[in-house]
């Protein structure tokens, strides 16, 4: 039974080109370092996709999408639950930073948690005062400290940084929180 096997093998080999051997049904291809090079290249391209050059990204076309997300605000937190968001940064290094005994000029929007408006300065008014010795409520003394002429930011204050559980008859109620759009004008 194995010489009929042989005889088939050696069969096969005959009617086969020079070259080429078969072995258990799989045929074997001899090659020249030329040609094997080619099917090296031709096996590379079938299994490795194509390489597309990437488009070159334009500052123009990166613009609508950075437009439609909104930037990340830094949010400071405060242990008495006082939020500062800085909304606005001045790109001027050299604009005045506000500080403690320093005077200040804002310009502001107070909003109830509710968001009904309870007092703003009107158009090119500002509030004036002497930042960190207690002349404004504890919030805006926590809030304003650090900001450069030019920043915005929102300052939501907690009642005991603000008016307390007294609060304003008639403007803020007792215990509420304030949230205030702020800006700075001008360090004197």
């Amino acid at each position: 039974d194995s010489e009929d096997d042989d005889s088939e093998s050696e069969s096969e080999s005959e009617s086969e080109p020079e070259g080429v051997t078969r072995k258990g049904g799989v045929k074997i291809v001899e090659m020249t370092e030329d040609e094997s090079a080619r099917s090296a290249k031709k096996r590379d391209a079938e299994t490795k996709p194509a390489k597309t050059p990437e488009p070159k990204k334009r500052a123009v076309e990166a613009k609508p999408e950075s437009a439609s997300k909104k930037p990340e605000t830094p949010k400071r937190v405060h242990k008495n639950g006082m939020e500062i968001i800085n909304t606005f940064a001045t790109k001027n290094t050299s604009a005045k930073v506000a500080a403690g005994g320093k005077k200040v000029a804002m310009k502001y929007i107070g909003k109830l948690p509710s968001g009904k408006i309870f007092d703003q300065t009107k158009g090119s008014a500002t509030f004036t005062f002497r930042l960190g010795v207690g002349e404004v409520i504890k919030g805006w003394d926590v809030g304003v400290e650090g900001m450069r002429e030019g920043d915005k930011r929102t300052l939501i204050i907690p009642s005991a940084m603000g008016y307390g559980k007294k609060g304003i008859k008639g403007v803020i109620p007792g215990g509420s929180a304030l949230h205030f759009d702020v800006e700075l004008v001008k360090v004197f």
